[in-house]
């Protein structure tokens, strides 16, 4: 299951910029309406299709994007010890 992804340019009043909201419905509802100023929506559909051709085909990620790539996940590193391999650090 693939959801649809909305971006925002600016800040949301009623969401946290900093945190993923999943919403789950036992109907089908309308969020296009309840969501207002997003920028840009990927589709299920083409969540999908990009997934399908990153497994055949790999992805390209540029020299810049690597080095923040790194970087954040060098922050969140847990040094890996004993402790650490039972369960991040003990986390």
């Amino acid at each position: 299951m693939y959801p649809d992804l909305y971006f925002f340019d600016q800040a949301q009043a009623n969401y946290n910029t900093n945190d993923m909201i999943i919403e789950i419905a036992t109907q089908n509802f309308d969020i296009e309406q309840d969501i207002q100023h997003f920028n840009y929506k990927i589709s299920t559909d083409e969540l999908f299709e990009t997934h399908q051709r990153a497994w055949k085909e790999g992805i390209y990620v540029d020299d810049e994007q690597w080095a923040i790539l790194k970087k954040t996940a060098a922050a969140m590193l847990v040094e890996n010890s004993e402790t650490s391999s039972k369960g991040a650090g003990g986390a």
